[in-house]
């Protein structure tokens, strides 16, 4: 039938042409083409990345919606990581530490289906990584690392996921200090410890990194010696036609 209001009157009559009761009602009729319209939110946040391309957490629970103007929604049907096709009756838990496609749609009791929803969420639990170098050369000893005086350092931190945040550093016992890719001065003499690890996007904390280091100033030393030992008349240095001679140098924390 046409899409309107309608009056619909019934007469009964039997085969003697004897009329009874007249009933009539009143009817609307409307026809549903329209299919409902889905959506989906999520136990924790996301961080949209482009289109239909999110960051999520670790542990995340999608929960669908859907509503329908005209007649009533019937089901919504999902497929995480192209698994089979499911009614949709409980929040959906995403895999962890991986990629997850995500495609759901809903339909009415008159099978009008909307088109599917895709959505890429990347469920990110790893916390970023931070390096640390100089701008002289060093020398590591028993964890300890022995630096030049008026050296420089410079943190570097990296994220797979979501992308690194924050920064921090601190020096011993200092203030804990947010790391603005400037350099710091490591001054001399000073032995102490640096401190620093960095945040994600999505509020994952990398461990604290400790690097001990030492600044010197003291050069090393060097020992000539002559095998027999020379002898010195007037000033001056005699030495046997047969003499070795041998050069050796050392310092403090033995740097080659």
């Amino acid at each position: 039938a046409l899409q309107g209001d309608y009056t619909i009157t019934v007469i009964l009559k039997d085969r003697l042409g004897n009329t009874g009761n007249i009933i009539s009602t009143n009817i609307s009729i409307i026809n549903d083409l329209d299919p409902p319209i889905s959506s989906a939110s999520f136990e924790k946040p996301l961080i949209h990345v482009w289109e239909d391309f999110y960051y999520s957490v670790n542990s995340n629970l999608i929960t669908l919606n859907a509503a329908d103007k005209l007649s009533s929604v019937s089901g919504i049907l999902y497929t995480l990581n192209d698994s089979a096709w499911s009614n949709y009756h409980s929040p959906v838990l995403l895999s962890d530490d991986a990629t997850n496609n995500f495609i759901y749609y809903a339909y009415d009791f008159f099978s009008n289906a909307e088109y599917p929803h895709y959505l890429k969420i990347l469920s990110d639990g790893k916390p970023p990584f931070t390096t640390i170098s100089f701008n002289n050369n060093i020398y590591t000893n028993d964890n300890i690392i022995i630096l030049p005086p008026m050296t420089f350092c410079t943190l570097s931190a990296a994220d797979s996921g979501a992308g690194v945040l924050k920064t921090y550093h601190y020096f011993g016992s200092n203030t804990l200090a947010l790391y603005t890719n400037n350099y710091f001065l490591l001054e001399s003499p000073v032995s102490n410890t640096i401190a620093f690890f960095s945040i994600d996007k999505l509020s994952n904390y990398e461990k604290t990194n400790f690097v001990n280091f030492l600044t010197t100033f003291n050069p090393p030393k060097t020992t000539f010696k002559a095998d027999p030992d020379l002898i010195i008349l007037r000033n001056t240095n005699y030495a046997d036609p047969s003499t070795h001679y041998s050069l050796t140098s050392s310092n403090e924390y033995n740097i080659p």
